[in-house]
């Protein structure tokens, strides 16, 4: 719809797409037919920015207390029901900007309500640590993860780059996307 933010209205996973919703079929056309996985289209918390708002893998999908109820049957009934999908309350609740996972291992920003931590362990079924991109908390703003590596914004230094890689287990790359921008992961999403 003209925005290049893909990453702040859709999450992509290996299992499943939720996608805002569109004034435009097109793309959700796009994922029915280049995708094979469920794609939802729905909002949460009435706000289509979906991929800000919530985190998830394979395994599971994090919503945000603000999700309604309405919104949090549909996303459960539109997806397999292998996925976990849970409601959590947490005051950093863009938990889009504040989880970045794979399907193997998840960073939190480091102010991430203990309580919760064994929460998203549970739901997305990896380990979870509290880390930074370089100077940034929101670590889902400034990174994208997949199983297969990790595009981080540019300010991330040789050596922290070398110890995500280490602690995640992928290749870890610095870049920017949308001519410049370091919100690498509102501007673009990634599965395997």
């Amino acid at each position: 719809e003209g925005n290049p933010d893909i990453g702040a209205y859709v999450k992509l996973t290996n299992k499943y797409i939720l996608v805002g919703r569109s004034q435009s079929p097109n793309m959700i056309n796009f994922f029915r037919e280049n995708f094979d996985c469920p794609v939802i289209e729905t909002t949460i918390n009435t706000i289509k920015a979906v991929g800000t708002l919530c985190a998830g893998n394979s395994n599971g999908l994090i919503l945000p207390d603000t999700c309604t109820e309405q919104e949090l049957y549909h996303i459960r009934n539109s997806l397999p029901p292998n996925i976990k999908v849970v409601r959590m309350t947490e005051k950093l609740n863009a938990l889009g900007n504040v989880i970045v996972c794979n399907d193997y291992a998840c960073l939190v920003h480091p102010e991430i309500d203990d309580e919760n931590i064994a929460k998203i362990e549970a739901t997305l079924g990896v380990p979870v640590f509290k880390h930074m991109i370089g100077v940034e908390p929101l670590v889902g703003t400034f990174s994208v993860l997949t199983n297969q590596g990790m595009l981080t914004c540019p300010n991330v230094t040789e050596v922290e780059m070398k110890e995500l890689s280490e602690l995640l287990n992928v290749k870890v790359i610095a870049g920017t996307i949308n001519s410049g921008s370091s919100g690498v992961g509102s501007g673009l999403i990634a599965n395997d």
